[in-house]
């Protein structure tokens, strides 16, 4: 069954997070190993649109029990998604080597680069 069919979650595509980019890199989402990254210049400067789709109360009561962060493979889907909704936005997801609050050093290999 789906997050939806058990009342976890609404699915009805009515929440929209406008994304109104500022020029340089600009830090979108992260898990605890990676981190996703948009650069923005004057060229590829586009405002772009992540659908949301939130946890209903019960939802959120079980995601508070689990307490986890989602896998790397499951941020890459993510990220891929993100991605394809938004062709005109250079993405990209590195592997966090340190975070020391608000300096983050990541690893220069794109994991979204086209192979």
């Amino acid at each position: 069954m789906q997050l939806s069919e058990l009342g976890l979650m609404y699915n009805d595509g009515t929440i929209v997070l406008k994304m109104d980019p500022q020029n340089g890199t600009n830090l979108l989402v992260s898990n605890r190993d990676l981190i996703m990254l948009y650069n923005i210049t004057e060229e590829n400067n586009h405002s772009f649109n992540i659908n949301q789709y939130p946890f209903t109360q019960v939802g959120r009561e079980l995601a508070s029990i689990k307490g986890q962060c989602m896998t790397n493979d499951e941020f890459l889907v993510f990220a891929k998604e993100i991605k394809k909704e938004n062709v005109k936005v250079p993405f990209e997801v590195h592997r966090i080597i340190v975070w020391n609050g608000d300096q983050i050093q990541y690893d220069e290999m794109n994991l979204l680069a086209e192979e």
